[in-house]
């Protein structure tokens, strides 16, 4: 009875938990955003532009195309529907942590 108290009492202390160690690679995965990641790009619509994650459309998922900094929204609707174009954009946030699928944005020199 009494372990199971302390495990409660650390899971709920915020303090004690914000004190916990980082391995160095998980520090690595964590400090990068959607942001900066090569498949976050902006979609040119007729009247607006958004973000949007684009690493669940096919074609860039399986790498035939590599994502351009912008594209067009008609490119994008070539491969999938209005609907989940809509999902993209609404569920996309560039200060979101960077998923597994991270790849770092190449820097014009």
């Amino acid at each position: 009875m009494k372990k199971w108290k302390l495990d409660r009492y650390y899971k709920n202390n915020y303090l004690y938990r914000s004190h916990t160690m980082m391995l160095t690679e998980m520090h690595e995965k964590t400090i990068y955003t959607c942001r900066d990641c090569q498949f976050f790009i902006k979609i040119i619509g007729r009247q607006e532009t958004k973000t949007a994650c684009v690493i669940s459309i096919p074609v860039y998922k399986k790498r035939i195309k590599i994502p351009p900094p912008e594209v067009n929204i008609y490119e994008i609707l070539k491969h999938i529907s209005a609907e989940k174009l809509m999902q993209l954009v609404e569920n996309s946030f560039p200060y979101k942590t960077a998923c597994p699928k991270f790849m770092v944005k190449k820097r014009k020199v």
